[in-house]
């Protein structure tokens, strides 16, 4: 009896699709390969499995039973495989994670040292990028789990909320609207602007920055931390992380405005592919992240 890996996922697609031609289309082989896998299935096992006729073929009651057994082997060989594939050459557990410059500064440096405290054979290969090329990324499977910005709606993944985000004003120490409270962004609105590439999450998600400022931004950047170098020089404000902003107002360097506007406080989101198997790694690292979002002080 030759139960072969091969042979049986040949089966179940003819069973599927009902016609040994489509099958083969499906699986990429010749009909004829299929034919030959199945009728030695059927000698092997000494019974009919498939009733043919002219439109196709049908599963006789002996067909019925081996394709759901089938199915489980397959998924059983799928799972090992998913749960081989956890592993580097060198044994470690890899997850691929792709996130934001936010999330990266902010909640990862501590959500990453207890999961891998909590993981000692696990390996995580983490690549920033903007909130729409995480989203990319995760959807093309090029990364396993992404963190990025609300309000994008992602198609073909799972969304699970991860932390609070809140983008807040930096001015240089000694400026007008240093020391005052929480104002709306229009009231900052003429003062000249350190700004962003048009594709960065702030530009893509908050219209007020571009539609009111972009005539008024003095300096192009795309670093975070060089941004907050040339607020303080005095070349002009900018609208940040407040993560990014506080380690240097608390040095006193430059001054930290929070806004009142809606838009100011952002959710990042988590997101897996929708549909497809997950590693226990993965499923573990995600579902890591999820609770340490939930034992979150609010508004973090």
């Amino acid at each position: 009896m030759r139960l072969d890996f091969v042979t049986l996922k040949l089966f179940v697609a003819v069973a599927e699709e009902g016609s040994i031609a489509a099958a083969a289309a499906r699986e990429h082989v010749v009909a004829s390969a299929v034919s030959k896998r199945v009728a030695g299935l059927e000698a092997d096992l000494g019974v009919a499995l498939l009733a043919r006729h002219a439109k196709g073929v049908s599963l006789t009651p002996a067909g019925e039973v081996l394709l759901q057994r089938a199915r489980d082997i397959l998924r059983s060989v799928e799972t090992t495989a998913l749960e081989i594939g956890d592993f580097t050459r060198d044994g470690q557990a890899l997850i691929r994670l792709a996130a934001n410059h936010s999330s990266m500064v902010q909640f990862l440096p501590g959500d990453l040292a207890s999961f891998l405290a909590a993981h000692p054979r696990a390996k995580v290969d983490l690549v920033e990028r903007l909130s729409a090329d995480v989203v990319r990324a995760v959807a093309d499977g090029l990364a396993d789990v992404g963190i990025f910005f609300w309000p994008l709606v992602p198609q073909g993944l799972d969304v699970y909320p991860y932390r609070g985000d809140e983008l807040v004003l930096a001015v240089p120490a000694g400026h007008e609207l240093a020391g005052t409270g929480p104002i709306a962004f229009e009231q900052a609105a003429r003062f000249g602007f350190i700004g962003y590439f048009p594709s960065l999450s702030i530009s893509a998600v908050v219209p007020e920055f571009v539609g009111r400022t972009f005539s008024r931004v003095r300096v192009h950047i795309a670093n975070f931390e060089a941004t907050c170098r040339m607020v303080e020089e005095g070349l002009g404000i900018a609208l940040l992380p407040q993560a990014n902003v506080l380690a240097y107002a608390r040095q006193g360097r430059l001054a930290c405005v929070r806004l009142t506007d809606p838009w100011a406080h952002r959710r990042l989101q988590l997101c897996v592919r929708a549909g497809a198997p997950v590693r226990r790694s993965v499923r573990e690292f995600a579902e890591h992240l999820s609770q340490r979002a939930t034992q979150a002080p609010a508004g973090s």
